[in-house]
C-alpha cells in the first residue's frame, strides 16, 4: 500500500530557461525539508540532481532528475528538468507525470527562451502554473520591471505570493501575500495589503460559493483560502509568483510551504483520460491500472529502471501489466 493519501501528494516539474538555478532550488528544497542532511552545489559537482559524470563536469543538467521530499505530512515528487534548448524533451516528459509546471525565471536576466516555451507547453498539457523567480540576491535586480514583463508575457494572472523583503545584495527574505504576518516592514506593508487584495479577490471570482460568501459580507478562512488557490491554480486563473534565493536559502521553506499547502494534488484534478485495450477509461484511484513511463534510465548495476505516474489503480510488485503500444503482457 502507498503511504501517503493521494491529496496529501503534490507533484511539481521545475522547468525553464538555463542558468536559472533550478537543481539549486531543488536541493534547497531538499535540504529545507530534511531529505538530505546538507545541500550540494552544482559548481563543486555534488548536488543529488546532477549525479552523471558529464552533468558534474559541464555543469548543467542533462537529464531529468526525479526527487522526492516530505514535508509536514506531504509527499513532493520534485522533478527537476533540464533547462538548454537542446535537452527540452526532458522538460516536456516531466509534465506528462505532475498537476502544476513551476517556471523557474532568473531574477537578473529574466525571460528565456525556454521558460516560455514550457510556459506554453503546460498550457497544452492542462496543468496548473506558478512561476518561482530565483536569485533575488543577484546584482541588478528589479523585482517591479521583471514582474511586469512576465505579466506582459504570461498575463496579469501572475500575482505575486510573497513580496522580496530587498533585492539584490540587499535581498533578506520574502512577506508572504496570501496570509499576511503581523510583522510585515512598515515601509511594505501598503503594497503587501494591496497584494493580498488582488490575491484574494483573484481566487475568489473562481469559486462560486467563495464568492458568494465573501459579497456576503463573510471572512474567508485562510486553509479555505489556500484550496481556493489550488481551485485557482488548476483553473489557471490565477497564477502565483514566489522570490527566492536558493542559493543563500532564503524564501526556501516558505516556497516549500506553499507547494506543500497550496498546490494541487492529483486527487484534486479533474478525471482523467486514459487507454485501456481497445477503450477509452476514466481515471480513478479505485480503478483499473493505467500508467505511464515518463523517464526510462540505464544503470550500470541494476539496468533498465523505468520511472511510471501511476493515473490509476496500483501498481505491485512482480505483476504484468498490458503495454497498449505493443499489446503485449510485460512483466
Amino acid at each position: 500500500m502507498a503511504s501517503h493519501k493521494t491529496e496529501d501528494i503534490r507533484n511539481l516539474a521545475l522547468c525553464g530557461h538555463s542558468d536559472t538555478g533550478k537543481t539549486t532550488l531543488a536541493e534547497a528544497i531538499l535540504f529545507a525539508a530534511g531529505a538530505i542532511p546538507r545541500k550540494g552545489a552544482v559548481n563543486d559537482g555534488n548536488t543529488v540532481a546532477d549525479f552523471e559524470v558529464e552533468e558534474k563536469e559541464r555543469g548543467h543538467s542533462i537529464d531529468l532528475a526525479v526527487l522526492h521530499a516530505d514535508w509536514k505530512g506531504r509527499r513532493i515528487n520534485l522533478l527537476d528538468a533540464p533547462g538548454r534548448p537542446d535537452f527540452i524533451g526532458q522538460g516536456i516528459e516531466a509534465l506528462s507525470a505532475v498537476e502544476t509546471a513551476a517556471i523557474v525565471v532568473n531574477a537578473a536576466s529574466g525571460l528565456g527562451v525556454n521558460s516560455r516555451r514550457m510556459w506554453i507547453e503546460a498550457a497544452k498539457a492542462n496543468l496548473g502554473r506558478i512561476v518561482i523567480v530565483n536569485k533575488m540576491d543577484a546584482e541588478n535586480v528589479d523585482p517591479s520591471a521583471l514582474l511586469a514583463k512576465i505579466r506582459e508575457a504570461f498575463g496579469d494572472r501572475v500575482i505575486p505570493a510573497n513580496l522580496p523583503i530587498g533585492h539584490g545584495p540587499d535581498f533578506k527574505g520574502v512577506v508572504p501575500t496570501l496570509t499576511l504576518p503581523a510583522d510585515i516592514p512598515g515601509d511594505m506593508r501598503e503594497e503587501a495589503e494591496e497584494v493580498h487584495k488582488s490575491l484574494m479577490e483573484a481566487v475568489i471570482e473562481a469559486d462560486d460559493q467563495l464568492l458568494e460568501r465573501y459579497l456576503g459580507g463573510e471572512e474567508i478562512a485562510p486553509d479555505e483560502l489556500s484550496r481556493g488557490v489550488a481551485k485557482a491554480i488548476r483553473a489557471g486563473t490565477v497564477v502565483p509568483l514566489l522570490h527566492v534565493s536558493a542559493a543563500k536559502d532564503l524564501g526556501v521553506s516558505e516556497l516549500l510551504e506553499f507547494i506543500a499547502t497550496t498546490l494541487p494534488s492529483p486527487a484534486g484534478v479533474l478525471p482523467r483520460q486514459g487507454r485501456r485495450k481497445d477503450e477509452t477509461v476514466t481515471l480513478s484511484s479505485d480503478g483499473p491500472l493505467c500508467a505511464q513511463v515518463f523517464k526510462t534510465m540505464t544503470d550500470d548495476y541494476v539496468g533498465k529502471i523505468s520511472f511510471l505516474r501511476v493515473f490509476s489503480g496500483e501498481l505491485k510488485a512482480e505483476s504484468f501489466v498490458l503495454n497498449v503500444k505493443t499489446g503485449k503482457n510485460e512483466k
